[in-house]
């Protein structure tokens, strides 16, 4: 669900998901996961673990948003 700065995802198990919303480097997951592009633009969750994963969107100049995603 999109919730002005944040996607709930709600993960049935891990692994890669592509969310149909356009990847944003200001994208940040703090636990569950990691979030990266797709070659179309796409969001790519890559779930760590099933449940609720939550992606901010963040203009913080104090956090890292270097890709999480290795």
């Amino acid at each position: 669900s999109l919730d002005g700065d944040r996607i709930l995802v709600d993960a049935e198990q891990p692994g890669l998901m592509l969310l149909r919303i356009r990847f944003s480097p200001h994208f940040v997951v703090f636990e569950g996961g990691c979030v990266t592009s797709s070659e179309d633009g796409w969001t790519v969750l890559d779930a760590a673990r099933p449940g609720l994963i939550e992606i901010e969107s963040s203009l913080d100049p104090d956090l890292d948003l270097t890709p999480q995603c290795e």
